[in-house]
């Protein structure tokens, strides 16, 4: 599973990824629930939640090419040749961003070309990536 989490700011994205690794790492239902998703040794797998980015417990570079479980970016960050399962888009856009037609444009622009073909194609038998969208009315 892969998934790809983007809000307006970069900063925004790191407190997502530091939240959802607390979680797995300490919350003691999921833990007693499903297991450990947190390595239990350093170096065991790239967790770096602090740079926006881990994988789960259990995860080896033969799962898809080794990328993250979990990725959280900016919109302005790049994310380009990183596939998902699930696209996870939370106010990727200021007010003030929205308000010319011009700057409109341009983030609809990068959200449809660049976030949203990130999530993983459908295939024969498989139903493809899914895409959230999160944000105010």
């Amino acid at each position: 599973m892969q998934i790809l989490l983007v809000s307006n700011a970069h900063e925004d994205a790191i407190a997502y990824a530091l939240e959802i690794a607390g979680q797995l790492e300490s919350n003691e239902d999921i833990i007693r629930d499903f297991g450990r998703f947190a390595p239990t040794t350093v170096g065991d797998q790239k967790w770096s939640p602090g740079k926006g980015t881990f994988s789960v417990a259990g995860r080896t570079k033969r799962a898809r090419g080794a990328q993250f479980t979990v990725e959280c970016r900016g919109m302005a960050s790049r994310v380009l040749g990183r596939e998902a399962d699930f696209v996870i888009v939370d106010d990727p856009t200021k007010q003030e961003d929205v308000e010319t037609e011009v700057t409109r444009v341009k983030q609809l622009k990068h959200l449809r070309e660049q976030v949203f073909t990130r999530a993983e194609p459908q295939q024969k038998g498989k139903p493809g990536g899914r895409i959230c969208g999160v944000g105010q009315r």
